[in-house]
């Protein structure tokens, strides 16, 4: 089964996610890793699903145990920040320990559950150099990390 419809049936739908596109790598099949692309509170409602630790309305749709091995880190991203299975782990300033998606661009999915927080930042930096990109990421969510401390 083609992944995108894969997703449809067993993430998205189940979620209410209707709008997605997958954009397909040199193969021409979608890959898991990257070129999917969705709306910032369908986005939420992926992060919303990990702080329920894979459950949404009463209703099991990722098993518990994955989303727990998927957050186990794996190897060192960068300094006080490791990766699991395609999930980012860290600490905020303040100690809040945080979960994160990064994709091109400066798009980012952010979950904090110890402060019940998600959420989602659209930048489209797409031909600024990463540096660039994460001094702007790093500014707004210091913004929303200083409004909820």
């Amino acid at each position: 089964m083609p992944l995108l419809e894969f997703a449809r049936s067993r993430l998205f739908e189940p979620l209410g996610i209707e709008e997605v596109a997958w954009t397909p790598g040199l193969n021409g099949e979608a890959a898991a890793a990257s070129g999917l692309r969705m709306r910032a509170p369908d986005l939420a409602r992926v992060g919303q699903l990990l702080m329920q630790e894979g459950q949404w309305n009463g209703r099991s749709v990722v098993p518990r145990e994955w989303v727990a091995a998927s957050l186990q880190p794996r190897v060192t991203a960068w300094e006080g920040v490791q990766y699991g299975y395609q999930w980012y782990l860290g600490r905020a300033p303040g100690g809040a320990s945080f979960i994160s998606g990064i994709g091109l661009g400066g798009q980012r999915l952010v979950v904090m559950p110890s402060l019940d927080l998600v959420y989602v930042i659209f930048m489209g930096n797409y031909r600024r150099p990463f540096a660039e990109q994460a001094a702007s990421v790093r500014a707004v969510q210091n913004l929303i990390l200083a409004s909820v401390r």
